[in-house]
């Protein structure tokens, strides 16, 4: 499907295509340490390794913004389109449950269900087992809303496919699948089951 997005969105898609390979050159083994100790920080900045966080948070930024932009005629916006599409594929969940399986902190989960709320393209209500904890589903209105906005959605991957390329794609997704699990094993916070956690740090003296 070739790419016919506006100038803005084809622009988007190139910063995007350009931060992603930075970030995949990011990825080569290095021989830099990549932990220092609490009482190495006082080195010059260049001589601190590129942060991995940093590097894909702005990957993630670049290609969020992409497809908002995209997504802007449907009245929608990525992570938006993404609950629509879970909950309209999966059925009611709870909020805990939709947090979940779309890797967000309730706050920011929160923030994307209320505009939802508001226009009528979702609904919450309280079932189950546990009264407390509020289940959340998809409402007419909000399919409808949802299969205009898979056209734009649609266009959006083609044009990013376009731009980066499919193999490319491909061994991007096969690394992002894996840090879910590399996050498994760092633990929560960096805790003492983490390389982070067992390091030992040295106060300044």
């Amino acid at each position: 499907m070739p790419c016919k997005l506006a100038p803005r969105s084809q622009r988007a898609a190139s910063v995007a295509n350009t931060c992603i390979c930075g970030y995949l050159v990011k990825l080569r083994p290095t021989s830099r340490r990549t932990m220092l100790m609490a009482g190495e920080l006082d080195a010059p900045s260049s001589e601190l390794p590129e942060c991995h966080c940093l590097a894909m948070r702005q990957a993630a930024r670049h290609v969020t913004r992409f497809y908002d932009d995209v997504l802007a005629a449907s009245g929608l916006r990525t992570t938006q389109f993404s609950i629509l599409a879970r909950l309209h594929r999966l059925g009611p969940m709870t909020i805990n449950s939709l947090a979940e399986a779309l890797a967000l902190d309730r706050t920011t989960l929160g923030r994307n269900i209320l505009p939802l709320q508001r226009d009528g393209l979702i609904t919450t209500f309280r079932g189950g087992e546990d009264r407390r904890s509020k289940t959340v589903r998809v409402t007419r209105a909000g399919v409808t809303r949802l299969k205009a906005a898979a056209r734009l959605w649609g266009e959006a991957q083609a044009c990013f496919e376009a731009a980066f390329g499919v193999p490319r794609l491909s061994a991007l997704r096969a690394l992002l699948d894996g840090l879910p699990l590399a996050g498994r094993r760092l633990g929560p916070g960096g805790g003492t089951n983490s390389p982070i956690g067992r390091a030992r740090v040295v106060p300044r003296r």
